[in-house]
């Protein structure tokens, strides 16, 4: 359909029609899906760290996305941390600040650690401390303690705020339990 305006002077007794100009055509917008990712050489999924940080340190030197130094040595490599790095172990905090460090370094290799949140996050972030190990409680002393850290507002719930749920990596899709 076209647009035609109608010019009227002050008056209104002369009116005639002006046919606009033709507006150029919108520049393409790009859109960026947060929640996507195009697909990578090599994407590595891990879940489930509660805690545990030998094991989650083993898990990521044979995924070969970190050294003996625990920096990022994984390049391009698309590493999925699918969530429940919380409870059940003694050192969820040094996990959970480990990972937020390796961020920034896998970026600047070329590569991605994309941090995803579990049920165990937002049991958390609830205020649901029954998976909670006594030496994981100690850990968050210095902020306040465990629930000042996840209560909404806390440094740590503010971090797991931004983590997604769901994450498509290429053609596949990432989530902790299920969509």
């Amino acid at each position: 359909m076209k647009r035609i305006a109608l010019a009227c002077g002050l008056v209104g007794a002369a009116c005639s029609r002006v046919e606009p100009k033709p507006s150029p055509a919108p520049a393409p917008s790009v859109v960026v899906n947060e929640l996507a990712r195009p697909a990578t050489k090599r994407v590595i999924a891990i879940g489930d760290m509660h805690g545990d940080l030998e094991a989650a340190r083993r898990a990521l030197k044979l995924a070969g996305a970190i050294d003996e130094a625990d920096e990022w040595a994984g390049g391009a490599l698309t590493l999925v941390q699918t969530g429940d790095v919380l409870d059940r172990g003694d050192d969820d905090r040094k996990i959970f600040d480990w990972l937020e460090r390796l961020r920034p370094e896998a970026r600047a290799a070329g590569g991605e650690l994309i941090l995803l949140s579990g049920n165990h996050e937002l049991m958390n972030v609830a205020q649901d401390f029954r998976y909670v190990t006594p030496g994981a409680f100690g850990a968050f002393d210095d902020v306040g303690g465990r629930a000042a850290a996840f209560r909404p507002g806390g440094v740590y719930a503010l971090r797991i705020a931004l983590r997604p749920f769901v994450m498509q990596v290429g053609d596949a899709v990432y989530v902790h339990g299920g969509v």
